[in-house]
């Protein structure tokens, strides 16, 4: 993981040790879903933690990210407004936007 990440997710991790009203999630888009949740199960935070325990929603699927999006919407019933979405891919980007 690079060094930012682990470290954004280990103080999302101490937010919700705290109590604060927080969530984070996954929306992944792979052909390969199962290797993905591997993945989330094997690396480790800098807190020490699982990736996949950062997540209160994980959606790894082969579809498109604007799918992954209302899904995330219908269960968390939180706004797109306020939502804040990382990707490191421009067209996932233009997808949500």
């Amino acid at each position: 993981l690079f060094d930012g990440v682990s470290y954004a997710l280990s103080e999302i991790n101490r937010m919700k040790k705290e109590q604060k009203p927080i969530l984070a999630a996954v929306a992944s888009r792979t052909d390969e879903p199962r290797w993905a949740q591997k993945c989330l199960e094997w690396l480790i935070v800098s807190d020490g933690k699982t990736l996949v325990s950062c997540f209160d929603h994980v959606i790894i699927r082969y579809t498109d990210k604007c799918q992954h999006f209302k899904k995330l919407r219908r269960r968390t019933g939180i706004p797109y407004e306020n939502m804040c979405f990382f990707d490191n891919e421009q067209w996932n980007i233009q997808s949500v936007a």
